[in-house]
């Protein structure tokens, strides 16, 4: 059974728009510095490492695009947050990338120039609500139960 000043805080939470704006710009804002430390620790959603990256450096950090990018929105329901960068769901669902325009695709690796007709980037699911997100949003709800 759910406790009944629990059910009193969510039906004032929703009715009060001060305080569910306080709490979804907590929440987008906690999302936000979770999925930009564990861009930073190298780890996915469920806490296993990245794929290495094959042209070595920090993965999914080369340029800190992706990982400046990331903010968030208050939506009607609540709260979104990700990055307008074109090309994140690449890089968190994998894609294959085949040459086009020319015969191979060249890039530079840890071990020199490479020319190759596809490349196949492996998944590495960097968004989205893991374990510690949840953890942080019951967190957030319970810092506002005590006021």
């Amino acid at each position: 059974m759910i406790d009944e000043n629990l059910t009193a805080f969510l039906q004032h939470l929703l009715f009060d728009e001060q305080k569910s704006h306080t709490f979804w710009r907590k929440v987008g804002s906690q999302m936000v510095y979770l999925t930009q430390e564990r861009i930073e620790q190298g780890v996915d959603l469920y806490g296993h490492a990245f794929v290495p990256s094959v042209r070595s450096g920090q993965t999914l950090r080369d340029t800190g695009r992706l990982f400046n990018s990331l903010t968030y929105q208050l939506v009607p329901d609540g709260v979104a947050w990700g990055t307008n960068v074109a090309y994140a769901p690449y890089l968190h669902y994998g894609a294959t990338i085949k040459a086009r325009n020319a015969e191979f695709l060249r890039f530079k690796t840890a071990y020199g120039w490479v020319s190759k007709k596809e490349v196949i980037l492996p998944p590495r699911p960097f968004l989205g609500l893991g374990e510690q997100e949840k953890a942080s949003v019951v967190q957030i709800l319970t810092e506002l139960l005590r006021g």
